[in-house]
């Protein structure tokens, strides 16, 4: 599979360099600043954006996250809508790979070809659906591989040995590395269980390894960069752009700031 992320996370590794994927909850205080976001990530020079799509059972997400989806569904955040921002986006010259997270029910209701065809429309490069485990994903990926588009596994501490070895063997583009057993946003990445399975990792596959969960400060990020290929940080973004809001801040430019300590 060959698309504008894989290509990005091959870049990276030839220069010895780590990824950072920062996590934005679409529609969020209306899609015209979600387009400034965008702008701001890719102006930052982050990896990849993981673009969230609320829902209203968010079961992997903690309370800041599922917060933000709330309000954003309030507002009339839609996959149409989603799909409609990143339109523009690319059509405003943005090239920033991106990461559709979501979960399976909009998907499923959309249906899933037509939903594989507008991920390609708008060059996303993976799709992360959380409440979709590896034995019932085929239909997904069925309907998004033959578009070079990836659907994400995770993998945790927790992972049987041999769910652990189907789970990293059928990984594409990179593993979502879960950091702990929770859900986000609730307490910090474990350094040692995260070293641990990306050890065990590292015997079935070159595929890279992708942690998130619990990771707020560059300090966190650069500890678990020394076993990892990059990070995802969600709640501590998102916390940050909930504060600018409540403070009369310009976001965009706090979501620069922010990822610039990252990059």
């Amino acid at each position: 599979m060959t698309n504008i992320l894989t290509n990005k996370l091959q870049e990276l590794k030839k220069e010895n360099k780590k990824a950072f994927m920062p996590y934005i909850m679409g529609g969020w205080n209306g899609y015209e600043q979600t387009l400034e976001v965008l702008h701001a990530l890719e102006k930052a020079g982050v990896t990849a954006v993981e673009f969230g799509m609320p829902f209203t059972d968010p079961s992997a997400d903690g309370e800041i996250i599922a917060k933000t989806g709330f309000e954003s569904l309030e507002s009339g955040s839609s996959v149409k809508g989603h799909i409609a921002v990143l339109k523009e986006f690319r059509k405003q010259g943005g090239k920033l790979p991106i990461i559709w997270m979501g979960y399976y029910n909009p998907i499923f209701k959309y249906g899933l070809e037509n939903f594989a065809k507008e991920m390609q429309s708008v060059n996303v490069s993976a799709v992360i659906v959380p409440d979709v485990p590896l034995e019932e994903s085929q239909p997904l990926k069925d309907a998004l591989n033959p578009l070079d588009i990836a659907l994400v596994t995770f993998l945790t501490s927790t992972t049987t040995p041999e769910r652990f070895k189907k789970i990293t063997l059928q990984s594409e583009c990179f593993i979502y590395l879960v950091a702990f057993a929770g859900i986000t946003g609730s307490k910090t990445a474990e350094n040692n269980l995260i070293a641990n399975t990306v050890s065990q990792a590292r015997t079935l596959t070159d595929v890279p390894l992708i942690a998130g969960f619990g990771i707020s400060t560059p300090q966190k990020a650069n500890e678990l960069n020394h076993h990892t290929d990059g990070v995802i940080i969600g709640s501590a973004l998102i916390k940050a752009m909930q504060h600018a809001h409540t403070t009369n801040q310009n976001i965009p430019e706090t979501v620069y700031n922010f990822c610039k300590d990252f990059v």
